[in-house]
């Protein structure tokens, strides 16, 4: 994904590839452009946008079809602060572990979203984190064997005592 809007794919096998301009209206409508990652299915990509998050389908060729999977400001997100100004995506993360589910932060949101549900959250909650922009998704099945000790020291330095250093 470029940072214009296009999308560049290869097909390995035929050693082919082409581009398409991810076209969703004006730059207003889309925002800059984050990330991409794979479908569920072979030629489907997701690509998130700070405005929007499309599946694209890529079977056919050049123009293919687009369709929207979140949008800022969607229905189902109870806004607690009605003086807020416009939100945006600022971090996109499609699950390693299921490729149905994904989730986008905002600056006030963590948003969990499944392809298959369109425009409806699954989960979200406010997260009051200061400038969050990245997200990673896991089992709680790999977090059993990790060493949270030096997790919470980590987290402890990295938002308590680091910006008081500065």
């Amino acid at each position: 994904l470029l940072e214009s809007g296009e999308l560049c794919w290869f097909n390995l096998d035929t050693r082919q590839g082409g581009k398409m301009k991810i076209d969703f209206g004006s730059k207003d409508d889309c925002g800059d452009w984050l990330s991409c990652d794979y479908g569920a299915q072979l030629w489907i990509v997701i690509v998130a946008s700070s405005k929007s998050i499309l599946l694209i389908d890529l079977r056919f060729g050049d123009c293919g079809e687009c369709k929207v999977l979140a949008r800022v400001g969607m229905p189902g997100l109870f806004e607690t602060d009605p003086f807020a100004g416009a939100d945006q995506y600022l971090a996109f993360c499609r699950a390693g572990f299921d490729h149905f589910h994904f989730s986008v932060v905002t600056k006030r949101y963590l948003i969990l979203l499944d392809v298959r549900q369109p425009l409806t959250p699954v989960l979200a909650w406010q997260h009051e984190l200061e400038s969050p922009n990245n997200v990673a998704m896991f089992r709680l099945s790999e977090l059993r064997h990790f060493n949270w000790q030096l997790c919470l020291l980590v987290c402890f330095f990295v938002y308590v005592l680091l910006p008081k250093l500065r």
